[in-house]
């Protein structure tokens, strides 16, 4: 319940309950009702506080965030719509340019969106940190079946419950910047299981009556396929999983990250270097040098002292934007995400480029990629071994906008 999408939808859900199934009963025998409509004021209280306090405290920081109608978007197109009108010299600019109507469109096109077939069904995921985008969120072998649930559903209080269960789920979702969302809409999937059975159950009925012989109905063959064809569905997306999910995912959960500090544990003691380097663009998380590299978090925690302030210097190591200028330091390991052969003059950059035998890098980082070999991610430096030449033509120039060179090309 402390998730911002429950903060508003459970409240709205169990409204919902009362409404449907308690409200006539408070209303006919209040006097024998009082404990029930009790515990619900007391849950309406309690939501309220909740609410106030996820919107004018700390606590609704995150909600404030990714509210869309705080996003710069909404005024800007609001403002291109007054100027528009303005331009043209219309009447009444206020009646058709301002923040309620853009507001109301992307509202409804944010809520809309959570119904497209593709992102329940497909692959309109926003990226690998909320699902796998090959099979959307629902296996696609419970689309007929959510659709017969729906559509031939008796509408009895229970029907109506799950479809506002269903109708109400993509609310929280719909008021963020981000969507479709399946982490903020993963509230329906009661209602999505609850639609799938009532369609398995009507297509049963129908069925039941069909033979196939005296020993064999058509709902059993039906049922049969259905359970096959669920257990064909599920195989196939654990196994595009294993096929394709590490490399969908890959640059979404910070595999960078892992891959460049395991071989820089692995290969170099770091200990040993005055100075390294780490490239924000590997590193893109404070935690994620100390976690990796197993640091004592007291470390950490000091450092912090008590404030929700990123730190990212442990000692020798610096998470740090590479700088050419860094090659000049002595006993220094720097990581790039770039190869610094680039900021040198062509001269070099050619003469290296056409010898397979001169490398500046000390190493590269390769992702995990077990199908194709992609460029490196990462290059690993130890300014003990690059030439003196190129420290000195980079001394000189450190601080000026062009390199320029006369001194010797490697052969």
């Amino acid at each position: 319940y402390t998730y911002n999408s429950a903060r508003l939808f459970v409240p709205l859900l169990l409204f919902s309950y009362f409404m449907l199934f308690d409200l006539k009963t408070v209303w006919k025998n209040f006097s024998t009702s009082k404990a029930l409509f009790g515990s619900y004021v007391l849950v309406a209280l309690f939501s309220v506080v909740i609410f106030v306090a996820s919107v004018f405290s700390e606590a609704g920081a995150r909600a404030e965030a990714v509210f869309i109608l705080n996003k710069p978007m909404i005024q800007n197109d609001t403002n291109e719509s007054l100027f528009r009108s303005v331009v043209l010299n219309l009447p009444e600019v206020r009646l058709f340019a301002n923040k309620m109507i853009t507001g109301t469109y992307v509202l409804a096109k944010n809520y809309m969106v959570h119904f497209d077939p593709s992102f329940v069904w497909f692959d309109n995921t926003l990226s690998a940190r909320h699902g796998f985008n090959r099979h959307g969120n629902l296996l696609l072998v419970t689309l007929p079946l959510i659709g017969v649930g729906i559509y031939f559903s008796k509408r009895k209080k229970v029907d109506t419950f799950f479809l506002l269960w269903l109708l109400l789920g993509v609310l929280p979702s719909t008021l963020s910047d981000d969507v479709p969302h399946s982490g903020r809409t993963l509230i329906q999937l009661p209602a999505y299981i609850y639609f799938a059975t009532v369609g398995v159950e009507y297509l049963s009925k129908k069925l039941s009556s069909w033979k196939i012989s005296q020993q064999l109905q058509l709902t059993e063959i039906a049922l049969l396929g259905l359970t096959l064809t669920i257990v064909y569905n599920t195989s196939l997306y654990f196994v595009d999983l294993y096929r394709y999910f590490p490399e969908d995912s890959y640059l979404s959960w910070q595999g960078d990250a892992q891959t460049t500090l395991h071989q820089l544990t692995k290969d170099y003691t770091l200990s040993d270097y005055s100075h390294v380097y780490l490239s924000p663009e590997l590193i893109e998380n404070y935690l994620f040098y100390p976690f990796y590299t197993q640091m004592d978090p007291t470390r950490i925690q000091t450092q912090h002292a008590h404030t929700d302030v990123e730190v990212f210097d442990y000692g020798s190591v610096s998470v740090h934007k590479i700088d050419i200028c860094m090659i000049t330091t002595e006993n220094a390991l720097i990581v790039s995400d770039f190869d610094l052969l680039s900021l040198l003059p062509s001269s070099y950059s050619d003469a290296y480029s056409t010898n397979p035998e001169l490398h500046l890098e000390d190493n590269t980082i390769m992702d995990t990629n077990r199908y194709h070999l992609n460029p490196p991610i990462g290059y690993i430096y130890t300014t003990n071994t690059i030439p003196d030449d190129i420290k000195n033509l980079v001394s000189q120039n450190c601080g000026t906008s062009k390199m320029e060179t006369s001194a010797e090309i490697p052969n």
